[in-house]
């Protein structure tokens, strides 16, 4: 049930005449980005200084507002690449954006691991072939990832597995 419904929300999600315009809900994942390393700053500053070393790091949400819809599993997040400021939109299906208002934020130690992250996390255009889309081990990777809470406060985690799934419409 739950691959139906996440065919149809990234059908929905294709779909240029349903929802706020692609630089809208880029901006508000940019957003949802830019407020969360600031609430981090303010508790945790040593992540913020590991966050800006490495190679890049992703943040993933599943804040739901008036520009950015989720169902309930599903989550939106931005890669940003330290190396060469470049940012990918994906989506993402993991037991940390299980709850309401979930972030959390994966640092990639190298260049590499963000280059195979981004190729495996492929456009998928045929939502029958989202169901054939692998789930990605997270634990064997250059990458930490940290939870964070509601006041910013980031916890390391490990994470068996997760899929991600790059935004067309969005990149």
């Amino acid at each position: 049930m739950k691959y139906i419904v996440l065919s149809l929300i990234l059908t929905l999600w294709a779909c240029t005449s349903s929802g706020p315009p692609a630089g809208h809900q880029r901006a508000e994942i940019l957003n949802i980005r830019d407020s969360t390393i600031a609430q981090i700053d303010k508790v945790e500053p040593d992540l913020i200084q590991k966050l800006r070393a490495v190679s890049g790091y992703a943040i993933f949400s599943n804040q739901k507002n008036n520009k950015i819809k989720l169902p309930e599993g599903l989550g939106v997040g931005v890669i940003h690449n330290n190396v060469n400021g470049a940012n990918y939109y994906l989506l993402a299906d993991t037991e940390l954006v299980s709850k309401p208002n979930s972030r959390f934020i994966v640092l990639f130690l190298n260049d590499a691991e963000i280059q195979s992250f981004i190729t495996y996390a492929k456009i998928i255009n045929d939502k029958s072939l989202m169901d054939l889309h692998p789930r990605i081990s997270l634990n064997a990777r250059a990458i930490k990832i940290y939870q964070v809470n509601i006041d910013g406060q980031a916890t390391l985690i490990s994470v068996e597995s997760a899929r991600f799934w790059q935004s067309d419409r969005l990149n």
